[in-house]
């Protein structure tokens, strides 16, 4: 039975390996949207150790240094979009009509 860790480590691998491969294939930058003004390219201790862990864990895929560099400014790139996304307030929006919790009589 696959676990939540399992599903997560692969799902961020197969997304890392694609920027990895496409850094690649076309070295022109991709088209990305911008971040947080206060964001920076550099990757963060994070970003470098998710990146490290794809080499480490994917050995078949024989990362170099340089690429796994490459990778974790991608994935510092789409933590810092995920930021600047978590943080926006939109106004517009109405309130939800409903609201699901969890009540403790609920459950089993």
């Amino acid at each position: 039975m696959p676990t939540r860790k399992i599903f997560l480590s692969s799902t961020l691998g197969a997304s890392a390996l694609y920027a990895a491969v496409r850094a690649q294939a076309d070295p022109a930058p991709a088209v990305s949207p911008t971040p947080q003004s206060g964001a920076t390219t550099k990757p963060t201790a994070l970003a470098k150790e998710l990146a490290s862990s794809l080499q480490r864990g994917l050995p078949r895929a024989k990362l170099s240094d340089a690429l796994t560099e490459k990778v974790a400014e991608a994935i510092q790139q789409g933590l810092s979009v995920a930021d600047s996304f978590r943080n926006k307030k939109n106004a517009q929006l109405p309130p939800p009509d409903f609201i699901f919790t969890a009540a403790s009589e609920d459950r089993p």
